[in-house]
């Protein structure tokens, strides 16, 4: 029996088959996963149970189950992780409704594939609900349109606030840019005025 040893395979080839490489080149791999079962997973189960199912209300909670799951995943845990972005809506004392809008430092860099990512799958979601939707108007399958209200409604909550909370980040980095430049710029000037003036 000839003992020769198999050739080493790089760790790389090895994960190859078994992690797609979106995963493999995350910063956040089971965050990134948990971002795309959520969503994905209520789509699958809304066109299996459209074409395989007659029973309404199991297909509705387990839907909305997933969706409820998606949104408290992508508000509380997704959107800081993959982009360094949050958001909160709290009450105020004479009622208003108050947008928190919290962001990590942008000098920070963030991985490419978690934005992309994480941004692509914010848009195109609530807009594959919104096909659904058409097809189930085509259809007159009028229940059927009330869980895709809910799909459209819960996926896009997180659309538009973190939207909104990315329009606000770059807004406050581009202020304190600014800030920080011009302050940089007078005490420049003034240093350099008091050289000349006094030892010029």
């Amino acid at each position: 029996m000839n003992s020769q040893e198999a050739p080493a395979v790089p760790e790389e080839e090895r994960n190859a088959f078994r992690v797609p490489k979106m995963f493999r080149m995350s910063s956040h791999p089971v965050v990134l996963f948990f971002f795309l079962f959520f969503r994905t997973g209520a789509i699958v189960a809304y066109i299996l149970g459209m074409l395989f199912t007659s029973s309404f209300m199991l297909l509705f909670i387990l839907i909305f189950t997933l969706l409820a799951m998606d949104l408290w995943t992508v508000k509380n845990v997704s959107g800081r992780l993959l982009v360094g972005l949050r958001w909160r809506n709290e009450t105020g004392v004479d009622g208003e409704s108050i947008w928190i809008f919290e962001s990590a430092d942008p000098n920070h860099p963030r991985n490419t594939i978690d934005q992309k990512v994480f941004w692509y799958g914010l848009y195109i979601y609530p807009a594959i609900w919104g096909l659904l939707g058409i097809l189930a108007l085509v259809r007159l399958q009028f229940l059927w349109l009330t869980l895709v209200a809910i799909g459209i409604a819960l996926t896009s909550v997180n659309t538009a606030a973190y939207s909104r909370c990315d329009k606000d980040a770059k807004r406050r980095w581009a202020t304190e840019l600014v800030e920080s430049n011009s302050s940089g710029f007078v005490s420049q000037l003034l240093s350099r005025a008091f050289i000349k003036r006094f030892f010029g």
